[in-house]
């Protein structure tokens, strides 16, 4: 099946994340950066990428299977801060230090209410494949040579 979609390319953020994450610090906005950054995991805003891409993952013009199994979304910029002051939500999602939920901002709400402020968050996101992602970031060029 050949892609007919025209896709942007997902690009790097022009500063690092730690760089970012020092600039809301300084602000004194860093709780709403870290919200910026578990957007992804909320499964409303997962679905929402998903079908706007129609499925394809615009690294490589493939169809990805699902939302949630081998991809990853990934942040072009940095720039954004969740500013939706709404209750967080729990997700099941396993972390490092052996939590099985976090909480995330209710994306489904704000995108209802706030379709501006929402629009804001989810323009700068893409979902790819997860080796797309790693070989974006440069951690996996070996996948690029098992093609």
């Amino acid at each position: 099946m050949k892609n007919n979609y025209q896709l942007p390319k997902p690009t790097n953020p022009t500063i690092s994340y730690c760089q970012a994450k020092a600039i809301f610090t300084a602000d004194g906005r860093l709780e709403g950066y870290k919200k910026n950054m578990k957007i992804t995991r909320n499964n409303f805003v997962r679905k929402l990428i998903y079908e706007r891409q129609h499925g394809i993952c615009p690294y490589c013009g493939k169809r990805m299977l699902n939302i949630n199994v081998g991809t990853a979304i990934h942040h072009n910029s940095y720039d954004n801060s969740c500013t939706f002051n709404g209750p967080l939500i729990h997700i099941y999602s396993p972390q490092p230090d052996g939590a099985i939920q976090i909480q995330v901002p209710n994306c489904a709400v704000c995108y209802y209410k706030y379709p501006c402020k929402s629009e804001d968050c989810i323009s700068a996101l893409v979902m790819i494949h997860k080796d797309c992602h790693e070989l974006l970031h440069g951690h996996l060029e070996k996948v690029k040579t098992q093609d």
